[in-house]
């Protein structure tokens, strides 16, 4: 056996063949559907999502919002609930609805304190109940659906109108997960 010489013989391990191939399927496949109609797909699920979120109560969406705003963005939803931590509202979605989320700051601290309309500084204890400031994100895809939409603003709605069926605490690591009445979240 021969080592290669520097720098070659420090790289490790074996190229990534699998996601390679899996890569060039995907782009295959986007291209076969073509970009301009998955665009327009996710921009129609964005203006029914957004249509519909500004019923709930106590929710709002940070971003263009309004006629015409899914034509300006991609198929993302960040909002807020009044009252209820970004945490809870992304667990009790994805605990009693089977419905995936981001919640947080997205790593983009400072914008999403721009947003909030709080000084960086402000954001570890301007958050519901004093905690970390934060918002969800809904995010649609050339995969979703409107049955999708239905979906997620209908439990956006049971959560803003605090039919929530169990209680949540938040764990040291910053997570938000089911705790007290466990029973009630299995039913």
């Amino acid at each position: 056996m021969l080592w290669a010489d520097l720098p070659d013989r420090e790289e490790g391990g074996t190229p990534n063949v699998v996601g390679a191939v899996a890569l060039a399927a995907a782009v295959a496949r986007l291209a076969e559907v073509g970009l301009d109609r998955i665009a327009a797909h996710e921009q129609q699920l964005t203006a029914d999502a957004l249509s519909r979120l500004a019923a709930v109560p106590g929710l709002t969406v940070h971003g263009p919002h309004g006629d015409g705003a899914a034509a300006t963005k991609v198929g993302v939803v960040p909002f807020t609930l009044d009252g209820v931590d970004s945490g809870v509202v992304a667990a009790a979605l994805g605990y009693e609805h089977g419905i995936g989320v981001r919640s947080g700051c997205f790593c983009a601290q400072p914008y999403i304190a721009h947003l909030l309309g709080l000084r960086p500084a402000d954001m570890l204890s301007a958050g519901a109940d004093g905690g970390v400031a934060g918002m969800v994100r809904i995010s649609f895809g050339a995969y979703s659906d409107s049955h999708d939409v239905d979906r997620v603003v209908d439990a956006v709605a049971q959560v803003a109108a605090g039919a929530v069926r169990g209680s949540y605490v938040q764990g040291g690591d910053g997570a938000w997960a089911p705790g007290g009445d466990r029973e009630a979240l299995a039913r």
